[in-house]
């Protein structure tokens, strides 16, 4: 109704065509309306001007802006998943774990043993805020998902070993600030989450402040809640609040954990989110979240693979940037075809991780079995000139000779 009354000012404004006798919105007799058309023209210019210009006049909503927070509340969830990992690194890479993501929490650690039994699980729960926590309901309903959580992987049917350990965590990029009353009356007890104390658990709060939690009526007389709450942690990270300034932070990261040793890291970055794009967009089955299901999964070994490559391509890089006229020379590279040659061994790296690119893993294959070349070559280029003879002599492929050259060259960067 209120876009056809805009549209009736207008014609009455610009068109000068008289109001019809059911749009007679002035309540007047509809001769009064029709015949001094001048002072309804004048009414109707007044009203335009009015709502166009007055302040405020915009009409807000905070759903308008629900998708985009939501986007940028899944990308902080994965930012903080990549950061756990890189601050932590020497104890992910060696261990046997997987990460899921939307199930049973925003995403969790599961590390297993040598017999496949799950040793530890940590589960995540991640807000982005532009407000610092306190106590209040809100976070009373935050803890009490994440206690619920933590109930329901307790019972998930992955077998788990006979020590099994589970720590529950709300992790955010702002400071947390709780407060109780101690037995005085009068004397108030802080706990502080921030940058200088990062990881706070359920048990390092003062008694006081765990005691507001216990007898909140979310917890109260449920004993099973009361007992899964000793497992909860309050962690602050370091993270801006834009998608730009987090990932500016996890690139430097990745440049510092590695000594510079990525050929782009926001590559890895991007390889990286793409592989946690494919399990959080998949649907738990039934609606039930199961640790045994594969989509919901990625291995240690899959996150210890991206970055594999990403350090194999800086290594190949820096090889060929170096040692740039032997190579072109003993593997006979014009000038014309090294620019197409440098593209192709840094895309081959990430080929190798790719089980369907058969032409790659046979190269990979065939470098790997005739490794003994390195024993009776003196350089990268007098061994890649070894492995591409005999390789033309023994195999053949449907690579150009220039993609076959680039190719074996990446093999060989993997195997050193």
């Amino acid at each position: 109704m209120i876009d056809t009354l805009y549209y009736l000012i207008y014609l009455q404004i610009f068109v000068c065509i008289p109001i019809p006798r059911k749009f007679n919105f002035y309540k007047l007799p509809y001769d009064a309306v029709a015949e001094p058309q001048i002072i309804i023209r004048v009414a109707a210019l007044f009203w335009y001007y009015y709502t166009l210009y007055k302040p405020n006049n915009l009409v807000t909503s905070t759903s308008t802006n629900a998708g985009v927070h939501a986007i940028t509340g899944f990308e902080f969830q994965s930012h903080c998943a990549i950061c756990i990992i890189l601050d932590d690194y020497d104890k992910f890479k060696q261990a046997d774990y997987f990460l899921s993501m939307e199930h049973w929490e925003d995403y969790l650690f599961c590390f297993m043993n040598s017999n496949g039994h799950v040793i530890e699980i940590k589960t995540y729960q991640a807000k982005k805020s532009s407000t610092k926590w306190s106590l209040n309901e809100v976070m009373y309903e935050i803890v009490e998902k994440i206690v619920d959580a933590g109930l329901s992987v307790r019972v998930d049917p992955i077998t788990k070993s006979a020590g099994f350990i589970m720590n529950l965590h709300f992790i955010s990029n702002n400071e947390m600030s709780f407060t109780a009353t101690a037995g005085d009356g009068k004397t108030k007890i802080t706990k502080i989450v921030n940058e200088t104390n990062t990881n706070v658990s359920f048990s390092q709060l003062h008694t006081e402040i765990q005691n507001l939690f216990k007898i909140h009526e979310r917890f109260n007389n449920k004993q099973e809640k009361l007992d899964e709450l000793a497992n909860v942690s309050f962690c602050y990270i370091d993270l801006s609040r834009t998608v730009k300034a987090q990932q500016q932070t996890i690139k430097g990261k990745l440049s510092e954990l590695f000594n510079n040793k990525i050929y782009d890291t926001q590559a890895a970055l991007d390889t990286l989110l793409l592989l946690f794009s494919k399990i959080k967009a998949v649907f738990n089955q039934g609606s039930i979240p199961r640790l045994l299901d594969p989509a919901k999964r990625i291995s240690g070994q899959e996150i210890a693979d991206v970055l594999k490559v990403v350090t194999s391509q800086k290594r190949a890089y820096s090889l060929w940037r170096d040692q740039k006229y032997e190579i072109a020379k003993k593997l006979a590279i014009c000038l014309a075809d090294q620019e197409e040659f440098e593209q192709q061994f840094i895309y081959s790296i990430d080929l190798f991780k790719d089980k369907s690119q058969t032409q790659h893993a046979q190269i990979l294959t065939f470098v790997e079995n005739n490794k003994h070349i390195l024993s009776t070559s003196t350089s990268e280029a007098e061994c890649l000139e070894a492995l591409n003879a005999k390789f033309k002599a023994e195999c053949t492929c449907r690579l150009t000779p220039v993609q076959l050259k680039a190719t074996l060259f990446a093999a060989l960067i993997q195997i050193l």
